[in-house]
């Protein structure tokens, strides 16, 4: 089974050559790599060029072209549409992969059946690791229900890389990355969580993760709170565009799990009180009146059916509890 890597390139100059070595490197023989060159501004592209062309398997690699700068979700897309494996696979340019990472995923495929395949990762580098790891034991899951009820409860990760995506399955539901926003990899998890029927699992590490300061992850900025609320309000899209969606309790949780905790970052570092509120009223427009919710979500919603002005002060009450909530698991060490 063929596996096409696609790896969109921006501004890594320092990381590539590490990055496409350990694709180039790896275990499993049946790849093709798909580097998107997005218009790089630094010698990247040069640097790529010189580790491909002095590699034994430097024929199954393609390098696309943007003609201008569009973003890593079209850069993803554009991979997609190129892309001619059984499975496909995103890897950052700044990360990389050990040696049999996707070896160890296509065992846990299911014979190239399981819609997803994801394995575990590490972090690299001096900033402070995620606390969102892959909580799930080696082996299937063989319902979209096990699915989504797993992704409710926090056991793996939004990220879009490390995973194996059938090919099919991607085309079958016309998925592909929103262009244009930050944090587009909280809405493409989503969707392929409420569409997936089958997700394979691999606890062993498949991905290295590095984190720098020069990371888009550093930094927030406006930009990625209006990505956040166009990421609800997408995921609001998908869910009526599936109207089965609307009766399923985890998939309306997890939702409405988002919209508290995109609120909470905004409400905590946007600094903008009207902002904030304007955030508010948007996100309580989101809903289905009818949908089936887990405890807390059905407690947050009580905020959604009071006036805007006392719907907000709760909300922002709830807020509040729950950034102290954290605090606390993070000073005995629970994140």
């Amino acid at each position: 089974m063929k596996v096409s890597i696609i790896i969109p390139v921006y501004g890594v100059e320092q990381y590539i050559a590490q990055c496409l070595a350990s694709v180039l490197d790896q275990s499993y023989a049946d790849i093709e790599v798909i580097v998107v060159d997005d218009c790089s501004p630094d010698n990247s592209i040069r640097v790529a060029q010189e580790v491909i062309a002095s590699h034994l398997r430097k024929e199954c690699v393609r390098f696309l072209v943007h003609e201008r700068n569009q973003g890593q979700s079209c850069a993803r897309n554009t991979g997609i549409a190129a892309a001619t494996g059984h499975y496909i696979y995103f890897l950052d340019s700044d990360d990389f992969l050990p040696h049999n990472a996707i070896e160890l995923l296509i065992e846990q495929s299911g014979g190239g059946k399981a819609d997803l395949v994801l394995g575990n990762y590490e972090t690299q580098g001096p900033k402070r690791p995620f606390t969102e790891k892959l909580l799930l034991p080696t082996g299937m899951l063989q319902s979209n229900r096990e699915i989504l009820k797993s992704l409710y409860h926090g056991k793996w990760y939004v990220m879009a890389c490390n995973m194996l995506i059938r090919r099919n399955f991607v085309c079958a539901n016309h998925l592909r990355f929103y262009p244009g926003i930050l944090h587009e990899d909280e809405l493409w998890t989503f969707q392929l969580a409420t569409l997936a029927q089958s997700m394979g699992i691999t606890t062993a590490t498949t991905y290295y993760y590095v984190l720098h300061d020069g990371a888009v992850t550093s930094s927030v900025t406006q930009r990625h709170f209006d990505g956040l609320l166009t990421v609800v309000q997408q995921m609001h899209h998908h869910i009526i565009a599936n109207p089965h969606l609307q009766h399923d309790k985890y998939a309306t949780s997890i939702f409405e799990k988002k919209k508290f905790r995109f609120f909470q970052k905004i409400y905590k570092r946007s600094g903008n009180a009207a902002y904030t509120r304007a955030a508010y009223l948007r996100l309580k427009r989101l809903r289905f009146k009818h949908a089936a919710l887990c405890l807390p979500q059905r407690i947050t919603s009580l905020c959604y059916k009071l006036h805007d002005s006392a719907g907000y002060k709760l909300y922002c009450a709830l807020q509040w509890l729950y950034y102290k909530w954290l605090r606390l698991k993070f000073h005995l060490g629970y994140a």
